[in-house]
Parts: structure tokens; C-alpha cells; sequence
């Protein structure tokens, strides 16, 4: 008989840094944790502002670059705060960030298609029909254009 071979099982998770985030965080753990191989994409995402209206005198893009820097600067928190919490919940599961521009339902997607990923481990809000059609909502945008299964997480009430 040949010897045994596995696959490397790729979960992407999904994490803003909120309660829906940690929650999806440490089911995608437990998951890793359990599988012979399995390698961890933490993911955050953070869409770039519109245009912003400033006094005739003073330059927008200073304003607009200062919110990028912000933006990215929370986005590196997020993600230092998840490998932390995955490093210390399945210390033998290899972890990598990425933080991503973007719509984050997208976002999640191409990060999703462009690494492969075979599970995308996401949270939700717990928004019914109506707070899904007047805010959008990232796991179903998740849901309906991944590549790969998804596992949409509720967090605790």
C-alpha cells in the first residue's frame, strides 16, 4: 500500500474586529485544529471613502490620504489581534494575513479565488430580510459568488 496523502485544507477567515468577526475567528480555529493539514488566510477588508468635500482652501487628498493611513492602520490591528488568537488557540496551523481594499464581500472572494481557499469562514450579522436589503451583507455576498464552501457563523447573542 501507498502511503497516506493529504491535502491541505485552506481556510480563509474573515475578521473586521467585531463580536460576528471573532466569532467566525474561532470556529474557522476549531475547524483548523481538527484537520491532519490545514493552513489559515486571515482576512480583513476596508472599503476607501468617496470623495471628500473640504474648505476651498484645503486640499481633499490630505484628508482622503489620512483616512487611508487610519483605515489601513485599524486593518493591521484586526489582523495582528486575529494571528494572535489563532497562534494561541491552534499554535500547529500555519497563518497568514492579508488586508485587502475593497468592497469586503468581493474582497473576500478574490482573496478566496486567488489563494485557492477550499473553506471561507465568515460571521454574520444576524440581519434579516430587510436589514440585508437596506445594508448589504457580507456573508451573502459570500454565499452566492464564492468559489469554495462557506460556513457562515452567528456569534452568541
Amino acid at each position: 500500500m501507498g502511503e497516506a496523502r493529504y491535502k491541505v485544507m485552506k481556510i480563509l477567515i474573515a475578521t473586521d474586529g467585531s463580536k460576528y468577526g471573532t466569532a467566525a475567528l474561532e470556529q474557522g480555529c476549531l475547524i483548523a485544529e481538527h484537520m491532519p493539514m490545514s493552513e489559515i488566510m486571515l482576512v480583513t477588508a476596508y472599503e476607501l471613502p468617496g470623495p471628500i468635500a473640504a474648505e476651498p482652501y484645503i486640499s481633499a487628498p490630505i484628508y482622503t490620504q489620512e483616512i487611508v493611513e487610519n483605515l489601513s492602520t485599524a486593518a493591521e490591528s484586526v489582523l495582528a489581534s486575529a494571528r494572535r488568537t489563532v497562534i494561541r488557540n491552534c499554535p500547529a496551523v500555519p497563518v497568514n494575513v492579508l488586508e485587502v481594499r475593497g468592497s469586503a464581500g468581493a474582497a473576500i472572494v478574490d482573496a478566496a479565488i486567488e489563494w485557492g481557499a477550499d473553506l471561507i469562514v465568515v460571521g454574520s450579522h444576524g440581519h434579516g430580510f430587510w436589514g440585508r436589503t437596506l445594508l448589504g451583507s457580507v456573508s451573502d455576498e459570500v454565499v452566492h459568488h464564492a468559489p469554495c464552501s462557506v460556513m457562515v457563523v452567528r456569534s452568541p447573542h
